[in-house]
């Protein structure tokens, strides 16, 4: 699997990785959450926050994280976990003694409990707010942008709805942070009037997807949970974003590129690859279009490499993006490095199809 291309400082654990991660090595924070409770994505802003004041190096023996307690319940019940969301603190050198947190749900007030716990003195980060804030000022500037795609929410500060969706609109946001053509935002249609009257709006929460080739609205009429809006978003603008804000394979494999390298590999005479079959991928690659064009330059590039070094490359390669990977780099980077391990893998796939053939 393709590694996490990560937007939170918060490490999500696994049941198997629960007690390899809390071992007494060092000291860790842990949310026991679960997916449908309310409560839970109420915090997960203020708990990205705390994880965010605890991201420095020089803290690196501190973990925030979280554990879906629902999804592996014998880790909740080994700490008596009976709701949600419940914080647990485990001690470096004894996690046995544990304790569970009982003060406020606040990134500043739980940034005080931990760098009482650790000696740190970490100073509380307030994140950057993935969603862009509307007015009747700057809407069509946004909205309006013939190369963006802007998700838009009319919303009403005191609506009871869009105060539940509010959570999961941003962690859609935050989805959508590094796609550089998609932008979610919301307009607070109670204090400006001009750009809710004028597309019809007249109940809150409305969530309305403006496309780049489209800008009269198209009405989001889904289910409000955050994995039924991202699903509908990369259905519409043709991306390819998980939850966390990781690129899907789908954003750069490509079936009719794949094709050619099939016929490409299968050529291989003794590290002789036909230069027929690269050609044909090459005419292949040229007629498309947009973000599939970019893509199939990658699979020729890759093509050209394994015919002057050999199939020993795409190994070679995939590790050499791993390590870029883990790295910071820019969102730009880090998407088109991401692409290209895609493809590489597709590349080592096919690659060893072929050979058991």
């Amino acid at each position: 699997e393709a590694p996490a291309v990560k937007s939170s400082s918060v490490v999500e654990i696994t049941g198997k990785e629960f007690d390899k991660v809390v071992d007494g090595s060092k000291h860790v924070l842990v949310q026991f959450y679960a997916a449908w409770c309310g409560h839970c994505k109420a915090l997960a802003g203020e708990y990205e926050a705390l994880a965010a004041s605890y991201s420095d190096s020089k803290m690196s023996d501190t973990l925030i994280a979280r554990v879906d307690a629902d999804l592996y319940r014998s880790v909740g019940s080994s700490y008596k976990v009976a709701g949600y969301p419940t914080i647990i603190y485990f001690p470096k050198g004894d996690k046995e003694q544990w304790q569970v947190y009982t003060g406020e749900r606040m990134a500043h007030k739980m940034v005080s409990f931990v760098n009482s716990m650790t000696g740190h003195n970490a100073i509380y980060i307030r994140p950057r707010q993935a969603t862009i804030i509307l007015d009747d000022q700057n809407f069509a500037q946004v909205v309006h942008e013939t190369k963006k795609h802007v998700l838009v929410q009319f919303y009403a500060p005191w609506c009871a709805h869009c105060k539940d969706l509010a959570p999961d609109y941003e962690l859609v946001a935050s989805a959508f942070r590094m796609e550089p053509t998609v932008v979610v935002a919301k307009y607070d249609a109670d204090w400006n009037k001009q750009y809710g009257q004028q597309y019809g709006v007249t109940a809150y929460p409305t969530l309305k997807l403006f496309t780049a080739d489209n800008k009269g609205g198209l009405l989001y009429e889904g289910s409000r949970d955050p994995d039924s809006i991202l699903a509908f978003l990369n259905t519409k603008v043709g991306t390819e974003r998980s939850m966390d804000g990781s690129l899907k394979a789908q954003s750069a494999v490509l079936a009719t590129m794949g094709a050619h390298v099939q016929e490409f590999l299968k050529e291989d005479k003794g590290g002789e690859f036909s230069q027929s079959a690269l050609q044909a991928a090459t005419n292949a690659a040229n007629s498309l279009h947009g973000s599939f064009a970019e893509n199939g330059k990658v699979y020729i590039k890759v093509m050209q490499k394994v015919q002057e070094l050999g199939l020993s490359y795409l190994q070679d390669e995939k590790d050499r993006l791993d390590r870029l990977l883990e790295s910071k780099l820019s969102d730009e980077k880090t998407n088109a490095l991401t692409r290209k391990r895609f493809i590489i893998m597709d590349f080592l796939t096919r690659a060893k199809t072929t050979k058991q053939q």
